[in-house]
């Protein structure tokens, strides 16, 4: 486990770099319910026609099936 003083040495290292260590804010456009509700009857092709886009955040959870 890293440990406090060192967090905060390395956190004040990237501000005097001029980097925010938290990053900006993200703006998402939609939730993964609502792009499933909306194309749920639409097929590979049929959203590749449609060429939309859409900002989406969160984890990625899978189930592996092997390994």
């Amino acid at each position: 486990m890293i440990s406090r003083s060192f967090a905060v040495k390395k956190m004040a290292a990237l501000r005097e770099q001029g980097i925010d260590p938290f990053g900006k804010r993200f703006e998402r456009t939609a939730n993964s319910q609502e792009l499933k509700d909306k194309f749920a009857d639409l097929d590979k092709e049929q959203l590749h026609e449609l060429n939309e886009t859409a900002t989406i955040a969160g984890r990625l959870v899978t189930k592996r099936g092997k390994g």
